[in-house]
This record gives C-alpha cells, structure tokens and sequence, in this order.
C-alpha cells in the first residue's frame, strides 16, 4: 500500500512539474498547458506575475507585463512571439484551480562579426543559454562532428572546414537539447597567373595582329572607343546639321519679329495722320450762342418830326 501511495505521490509531482521548452531569441515558441480544456477559467502566469486570464465566456484580461504584449492564447497553450533574453524563465497554466509548472530556455546562437565569413579571416562563434545562473554543460559541435567544451568558440583563422551548420548541445535536468546555426565562408577572388602553364584560353580578337601584317590595324578597321570610323562620321554630320537647323530657326524668328515690329511702327504712323487731319478740316465758325442771363438790348427810338401846318 505505502508502494502504490508513494507511486502517486512521485507520478503527481513529475506531473506538476510540467515541460521544458526552448527556443531561440527573435522567435516563436508554443507553451502547452498539458490540460486540454476548462470550463471557468484559465490563467497563465510568468514568474508569479499573470501575463493572461481567460473567463467561463472566453473573454481575456491582459496582465501589465511586458509578454503581455507578444502572447495570446490559443485554447489552453499560451504562444510568445518574438522571444526575447527575458522571457526565460518558470511558467504556471492554472486551469480551475489545476496548476502546471513549465520552465522556457531561451537560447542565443550568434556569430561574430557576421554568419558570413572570409576565408583566413576571424570570428567568435557564441552560444549563451537562458536564464544563465541554471544552465549546465554548454558545448559546440563544429559541421564536422567535433565538440568543443564552453560556449564560445574562436576560429582564428577561418578555414573552408568551419562552413556548415555549428550546433549548440546543452543539457537541462538531464534532458538534451540542440539550437544550430549556419554560416558561410568565402574565398576572396583575386586573379591568379601561371607562366608555366601548358594549356591557355584563346580570346578572340577582331583587330588582333594576324601573321604578315607586321602587327599594324587593318585601315578598314579602324576604331575609337569601339566604334568605327563611319559610325563617328555619321555622327559628326548629324551634329553639324543639327547646329545649322538650330542657327537657321533662330534667324528666321529673328527675322518674323523685325517685320511684326516694322509692319506695327508703320500702322501707328498711319493712325496719327488721320487723327491730325480730323483735326483741322475747314468748317466755318459757328456763331456764337447768346449768352444766358443778358437782356436784348432794344433798339432806340427814332426821332419825331414836326408836324407842317
């Protein structure tokens, strides 16, 4: 009896302890409950902080953390999008009242400088796990199969060999985990010449000398900036005509606007001729009007005759 009680009590222990999970940073990772469905309500917290509470209804209330901003939950898992350094750590999934634990490992695989390498050159290839006060056994495993101990690895200088995929193994309460990382290297191309060699490439070439012409050009084939001669001819005689055609237009509105200008003066002139002659045509002076407001003046009287007796 005391066999079975302690099987329970260790089954119900290891089932309250939940999953390890990880993932690397700028990622998406899936946090799973481990219960399937509720039927009041469902809280996730992080660190004893609540990122998220979901109602009988299916109504969330957001926590004021900062995952808060980059989880939703989809039935009773909780998703974090773009993971970052700080969202390690021990998760809870309460649902009514049932409570799972769930720890996050957040792991950083990066190269230095780059992922693209030059070949001879230098690079630190780094690999951290987080949180960092609890990881254990940190190791690299180069593309060729070879484990380096730590999480860092200098390749000085970088040979052909260390191109592929780097994996980083590192171990979590006795349990594996691998996060892998390509890079890339690169040969500098630099032209390369052999006096010695047996074999050369022929390039062909149209104004090359030829045996019996003393290495001189042909005089047909004579070129400039790899035009021959008539194609420049043909363009010295456009241009030419293109600046004739130009000189022409301009005369010739030259020429428009001396007649408009002359044609104008001569219209004007005209104009003043007639307006002088309106002026002083013959006409005899109209009398003049009386003026108003000045009595006629009545004509005097003729003198009286005698009378002859």
């Amino acid at each position: 009896m005391k066999t079975i009680v302690c099987f329970l009590f260790v089954l119900g222990a290891l089932s309250a302890q939940g999953e390890v999970f990880h993932s690397k940073v700028g990622e998406k990772v899936l946090l799973k409950c481990g219960l399937n469905s509720y039927t009041r309500s469902l809280t996730w917290f992080y660190n004893d902080n609540k990122i998220v509470s979901v109602d009988k209804s299916g109504r969330p209330r957001k926590g004021s953390i900062d995952i808060t901003e980059r989880s939703k939950t989809l039935n009773t898992n909780l998703e974090i999008s773009r993971v970052q350094k700080t969202d390690a750590g021990e998760f809870m999934c309460e649902v009514d009242g049932s409570s799972q634990h769930h720890t996050l490992l957040v792991v950083s695989v990066s190269v230095t400088p780059s992922a693209e390498l030059w070949l001879g050159a230098k690079a630190t290839l780094s690999c951290q796990v987080y949180p960092q006060d609890k990881g254990k056994d940190v190791q690299l495993e180069s593309p060729d199969g070879r484990k380096h101990t730590g999480s860092n690895k200098e390749l000085n200088p970088i040979a052909s060999s260390d191109a592929g995929s780097w994996k980083c193994v590192f171990t979590w309460e006795r349990k594996t985990f691998t996060e892998s990382i390509t890079i890339g290297v690169r040969e500098p191309t630099t032209p390369t010449t052999t006096s010695n060699s047996k074999s050369s490439t022929k390039i062909p070439c149209d104004h090359c000398a030829k045996p019996g012409n003393s290495g001189q050009k042909p005089s047909g084939d004579f070129q400039l900036l790899g035009l021959k001669w008539w194609v420049w001819l043909s363009i010295g005689i456009g241009g030419l005509l293109v600046i004739l055609l130009i000189i022409f237009v301009i005369k010739t509105c030259r020429t428009i606007k001396r007649r408009k200008r002359r044609f104008q003066m001569m219209k004007n002139a005209q104009h003043q001729m007639r307006s002088k002659n309106y002026c002083k045509c013959d006409r005899s002076t109209a009398a003049a009007k009386p003026q108003k407001g000045r009595r006629r003046e009545k004509p005097s009287a003729l003198p009286l005759k005698p009378l002859l007796v």
